[in-house]
């Protein structure tokens, strides 16, 4: 398992390009198969974030962590599970283009979960999709998405803020 612990006070890639504080303490961990693009800096990624790309992978992000990067799969592949929780207030995962959960960006792959809990974030710039392999577990968080397809898999509000500018299927 890798750990990695915030300690630095300013990330360039974040919603409106605006600086922010990091709480000291701030975690994000990863497990099994978790693939930053090949990115130096583990906060501020430049390319996809993959969490269940080949193999399985956990992503937690919590206490006040951050992290940005273009599209984000969670479960890429069929023989693949992804699971990324968002917990804490200020924990925030920004994805500038778009989030795939349980598959790519043109077929459903392998088993993908996202948890958003606590008044965590999760931005998406643009579609956030649920393949039938999918799931959204919305309790306490915000999910912030311009179009949000659920024509598959499953959507689990028990608490928590939605907004979306276009919502697709059910």
């Amino acid at each position: 398992m890798l750990r990695f612990s915030v300690f630095r006070s300013f990330i360039t890639t974040l919603v409106l390009m605006a600086a922010i504080d990091i709480p000291v303490g701030a975690t994000v961990t990863m497990t099994g198969d978790v693939d930053p693009g090949g990115a130096t800096d583990p906060w501020a990624l430049d390319e996809a974030l993959y969490v269940g790309k080949d193999n399985d992978g956990i992503l937690n992000i919590k206490a006040g962590g951050v992290i940005s990067n273009t599209k984000g799969y969670i479960g890429y592949k069929s023989d693949s599970s992804g699971e990324v929780t968002v917990t804490g207030e200020d924990s925030q995962w920004y994805n500038s283009s778009s989030l795939y959960i349980g598959g790519g960006t043109s077929a459903a792959g392998g088993h993908g979960v996202l948890n958003i809990k606590d008044s965590a974030r999760v931005i998406v710039s643009n579609s956030t999709k649920l393949w039938s392999t999918g799931t959204v577990n919305l309790n306490g968080g915000i999910l912030d998405a311009r179009t949000l397809d659920l024509t598959e898999g499953i959507f689990d509000m028990l608490d928590g803020r939605l907004h979306a500018d276009i919502i697709i299927g059910d």
